[in-house]
């Protein structure tokens, strides 16, 4: 039996969160890793809360296979309908004939317990992903698996005389850039 697996994406909590940590968001890394990690199929990618982001995220979000809904504000908090939308939808799943093995919750956010708690006492292996100062410590611990989005973004290690040496080269740089762009006299 392959193990499909269902991603509901919360845009207003990932994609901003990501901005807010000064981190560039790329689904395409998440999926990768999710891929990995799930060794599953995935059938069903959703994305909700796109009336606040910009067109190169929805467009990355559109070539990635995601069908985007956008959600109205209902209040002058910036609060929406999506999270409401995402538990509508993952619950749908439940009887709309696929079995999915797997659901993926990319948020941080606490208002999707039940959402977890609901999936998991029907069988359902849940994921969550999220940014690290927007999750809630109570949602990463109902989850069976909980990944940080800054923890999948690839890092160099450098040793101490490399770092050294990119300083130096950038100095260096810098300086002769300086004397291009000085008047001649």
């Amino acid at each position: 039996m392959t193990n499909d697996v269902a991603i509901f994406l919360d845009l207003d909590n990932l994609v901003i969160g990501a901005k807010q940590a000064n981190l560039t968001f790329d689904i395409n890394l998440v999926l990768d890793h999710l891929k990995e990690v799930t060794d599953g199929r995935i059938v069903l990618r959703h994305a909700y809360g796109a009336g606040r982001q910009s067109q190169t995220i929805l467009q990355e979000l559109a070539q990635a296979g995601f069908i985007v809904q956008s959600s109205s504000r209902i209040n002058n908090y910036g609060k929406n309908l999506a999270d409401m939308q995402i538990v509508v939808s993952a619950m749908d799943t439940l009887v709309d004939g696929h079995q999915y093995q797997t659901y993926v919750l990319m948020s941080g956010d606490r208002d999707f317990t039940p959402l977890v708690q609901s999936l998991r006492k029907r069988g359902k292996k849940v994921i969550g992903v999220g940014i690290k100062h927007t999750t809630s410590s109570s949602l990463v611990e109902l989850c069976d698996q909980y990944f940080y989005y800054e923890d999948l973004i690839p890092t160099v290690d450098l040793s101490q005389s490399d770092l050294e040496d990119l300083l130096v080269k950038a100095r260096d740089d810098l300086l002769q850039n300086k004397n291009k762009c000085a008047p001649a006299g």
